[in-house]
């Protein structure tokens, strides 16, 4: 874009260049379960434990650096989400800029998924999938 400023960021070996202009800025978006959160399981459903994974607060410089919009994106309830996300942000010092759970996930099709797996359409919610960057725990 014409008069942007334009940064290059480096994340381990990615290198990233991008402008600060609010359309054109990438999407990191963060899975909760296993990803910034860790959960122990209890013997009765309510009884597990979550914990926010260490150096969460690191994640400041990502929406810091004015170049990033972050979003968390969970396969969780609406209602583990908003129980947990307190937590996470309070843990991280950041504000979600789109909080999204199973509600908006699609049901994965694969005869070899599991019983409730389901997908993220990440074009849907996050536009043009070069802006975007998906941290996850799992594959699919």
């Amino acid at each position: 874009t014409m008069g942007a400023l334009w940064v290059v960021w480096a994340i381990g070996g990615l290198v990233l260049i991008v402008s600060k202009c609010q359309e054109d800025k990438v999407w990191i978006v963060f899975d909760m379960n296993g990803t910034l959160v860790s959960t122990t399981k209890a013997r009765h459903k309510n009884d597990g434990q979550t914990d926010v994974r260490p150096k969460i607060r690191s994640l400041q410089r990502l929406q810091d650096s004015g170049i990033f919009r972050l979003a968390l994106w969970s396969s969780a309830s609406r209602t583990t989400v908003e129980s947990v996300l307190p937590k996470v942000e309070n843990s991280s010092g950041i504000k979600f800029e789109k909080v999204l759970h199973r509600g908006h996930t699609l049901r994965n099709n694969d005869t070899n998924a599991k019983k409730f797996a389901t997908v993220k359409p990440l074009s849907t919610h996050f536009g043009p999938l070069e802006r975007v960057l998906l941290i996850d725990d799992t594959a699919k």
